[in-house]
């Protein structure tokens, strides 16, 4: 069975498993992969060149594109908003693109502020990248103004935290110069 298995490895190219079918696996790389599922995880039944070649295999086989991570297609907004009607100043904002670390850190944002009551987001799916932002604010405010504020807060925190570093490291490339 590890003879075969580094075998079939060897001998397909790249482009020989997308010429094979539509699917881009044949039914050998599928039996192959059947038979490694299903054998004790005590036993070692292939190299691990052949189990990881074949692992990689499966896994992108259904992976989309990487550049829907994050090209907005045409026509599509990048936010939207939809009001809360059983919530007073509560709404919730969709973003297109984005996941789990835009989101977490616009939430943390939106906490820090008093008049926010309620910040949390959401992905709805891990193959839909999109995060849900639920808002809900004070009366004295809105989930839009909360959200504005938010951002702005972050960009100077950012910009912030950038210059700090550069000037980190001119201090580092000009070391007695103390004009940096």
């Amino acid at each position: 069975f590890q003879r075969r298995a580094l075998q079939k490895n060897r001998d397909a190219s790249p482009g020989s498993l997308q010429s094979k079918g539509s699917s881009g696996i044949n039914a050998e790389y599928g039996e192959l992969l059947r038979s490694l599922l299903h054998r004790s995880p005590n036993k070692t039944t292939c190299s691990s060149l052949s189990c990881f070649s074949l692992i990689s295999i499966v896994q992108t086989m259904n992976a989309p594109d990487r550049f829907e991570l994050f090209v907005l297609p045409d026509g599509v907004k990048k936010i939207s908003y939809v009001k809360d009607t059983k919530i007073p100043n509560a709404g919730t904002f969709t973003i297109q693109k984005e996941d789990h670390t835009v989101g977490n850190i616009v939430r943390m944002q939106l906490l820090r502020s008093p008049e926010v009551l309620f910040g949390g987001y959401k992905m709805p799916h891990p193959l839909d990248h999109s995060i849900i932002i639920k808002i809900q604010t004070t009366p004295t405010s809105s989930p839009a103004k909360a959200l504005e504020d938010s951002l702005t807060a972050l960009i100077n925190e950012f910009q912030h935290l950038e210059d700090k570093f550069t000037n980190e490291v001119k201090k580092k490339i000009h070391p007695g110069n103390e004009y940096y």
